[in-house]
């Protein structure tokens, strides 16, 4: 992109401006002197004002991310189903707005019994390009495939402690292997009456929000989630059975035909009855399970691993992370795509703190970071990640939400074709933006940062069932329409890791189905 800086001195200016104007073809509108001058008072004539503020609307138009090709472009029927879709939000703007600044365990069955859920749950959404390992089955599922098995304990006879909350899941060979506090589910099963539904209960840590409550942190209980359910996860039989249905499911019901999972982290592979794996071993298991997949799903296009370590390891885990992550890239090519920081951001470690390893590392591994994930602002805060993670070359952002007050970081995102990765319904489950309407990626939008639509831990939100949560209330709180939505599809195409020859054939596949739905929406009017 070209950059022209002009310098321009308009009536009523009180000093010279400096305006960045892109060299894009979706940016490419001339900037007249009368458009940034002020309006004196008694010289403007009311045409002359609309004439102004015309070329003033145009121009903000134009700088939004979901302009261009792809809105210019849009066929007869395509247009016809935008109007249905549009219809369908005008009526339920009535009557629903109050869905949209509500957990959505409140709403959720509200949201599914209308025509606009049903219609955006159909929609073929691309890719799916931010979910994190073990988040992607519902927890009935698990019960059923995890605590059914044999050889399966649950702690659950002693206090909680560190790391190790009551309801963990983990596979021992006897139950003389078993650690105390550990009991075997079938027995636990036997002798304590509704089992299963109380372990459901402490599984589900967003269970019964009908409310937010600012006396009360969503980090404990989202952080105990992974410390019950990630022992089990690793238990290579269960492993595999997860990946196939959660893959499945990923097609099937997420409508995506391509996924990046944040997964695996120094010291966290596989293990059965006999046996730990390493990382490499882990990899090529997960490996077989998306080749079957594919098989069984042929236009299903593979799944991806970023990999993904908890940034508040001390700083040799670290190191020690980053030279695995860049092993299994050179081993498994196409499959290991990156590395990320993950956890909570406000508590681990920032970028900077970690910036000599992460710069040993920038130009061997690419970078996909959480950044940004923060209410805080300032030049000591959290927020400050994000000007790091720019800087650093990373790929896409993960939820971005500080960025809105980083003009420049937006600027530069904008401009290096930095995408970022929204999750409006996590970030509304962690109580950053309680009222979707208010969410940071409507600003960011409009200042032409690319977008992506995604899920980020639907086991925890309660979504597995479906992706359209998120672009429902993305539909419903912004300024966006048809063309907005399919953009965000096909930026998870292009700004996925996937090689050029998969991306083709995933954007070739996504407009056949695309088509296919909008005739669906449009034959409905």
């Amino acid at each position: 992109l070209k950059l022209q800086f002009l310098y321009l001195i308009g009536s009523g200016l009180r000093r010279a401006r400096t305006l960045l104007v892109w060299g894009s073809q979706m940016r490419a509108l001339p900037v007249c002197l009368a458009l940034l001058g002020t309006c004196a008072a008694g010289r403007d004539g009311l045409a002359e004002y609309d004439a102004r503020k015309a070329m003033f609307l145009e121009r903000q138009r134009r700088m939004r991310s979901d302009q261009g090709a792809v809105r210019n472009q849009l066929s007869e029927v395509e247009r016809r189903a935008d109007a249905v879709l549009g219809a369908m939000r005008h009526t339920l703007r009535g009557n629903m707005s109050g869905v949209l600044a509500t957990p959505l365990r409140a709403v959720k069955a509200d949201i599914q019994s209308t025509r606009l859920f049903a219609a955006l749950h159909a929609m073929p959404k691309g890719a799916a390009l931010h979910v994190h390992t073990d988040t992607m089955l519902s927890l009935d599922l698990y019960l059923q495939n995890v605590t059914y098995r044999p050889h399966c304990y649950v702690y659950w006879n002693k206090p909680a402690v560190p790391g190790l909350p009551i309801g963990a899941v983990k596979f021992f060979p006897s139950d003389a292997a078993a650690p105390e506090g550990w009991e075997a589910a079938a027995s636990l099963r036997g002798r304590v009456h509704g089992f299963d539904a109380a372990l459901l209960k402490h599984w589900d840590v967003f269970r019964g929000r009908v409310a937010f409550d600012a006396l009360h942190d969503p980090w404990g209980p989202f952080q105990t989630f992974f410390g019950m359910l990630d022992p089990g996860y690793l238990y290579r039989p269960f492993f595999e059975d997860y990946w196939r249905l959660a893959l499945l499911n990923a097609v099937d019901n997420w409508k995506t035909d391509y996924v990046e999972i944040r997964a695996f982290s120094y010291g966290a592979t596989l293990y059965d009855l006999e046996k730990t794996y390493t990382m490499a071993e882990s990899l090529a298991v997960f490996r077989s399970v998306v080749d079957a997949v594919k098989a069984a799903r042929p236009h299903f296009a593979g799944a991806a691993v970023i990999y993904s370590q908890y940034r508040g390891a001390d700083v040799a885990t670290i190191w020690a992370s980053l030279e695995e992550a860049y092993q299994m890239t050179q081993q498994f090519p196409g499959l290991v795509v990156g590395y990320d920081l993950v956890g909570q951001e406000d508590a681990g470690h920032s970028l900077s703190y970690l910036m000599e390893p992460l710069l040993a590392y920038a130009g061997k591994l690419a970078y996909f970071f959480h950044a940004g994930e923060t209410d805080q602002s300032g030049a000591h805060s959290t927020a400050m990640n994000l000007n790091d993670a720019v800087l650093l070359g990373s790929k896409r952002i993960g939820h971005g939400l500080a960025m809105a007050k980083l003009p420049l970081a937006a600027e530069y995102a904008a401009l290096q074709d930095i995408v970022v990765e929204i999750n409006l319904m996590s970030n509304q489950g962690l109580e950053f933006v309680l009222d979707a309407r208010n969410h940071p990626g409507a600003a960011l939008l409009a200042q032409g940062v690319p977008l992506v639509i995604c899920n980020d831990d639907p086991a925890i939100l309660g979504t597995t069932d479906s992706m359209a949560y998120d672009w429902f209330v993305a539909y419903m709180a912004w300024d966006v329409d048809l063309a907005s939505l399919k953009q965000f599809a096909l930026n998870s195409i292009r700004y996925s890791a996937a090689a050029v020859s998969v991306k083709d054939r995933l954007a070739s596949t996504f407009l056949t189905k695309w088509d296919s739905w909008a005739a669906r929406v449009a034959a409905t009017a």
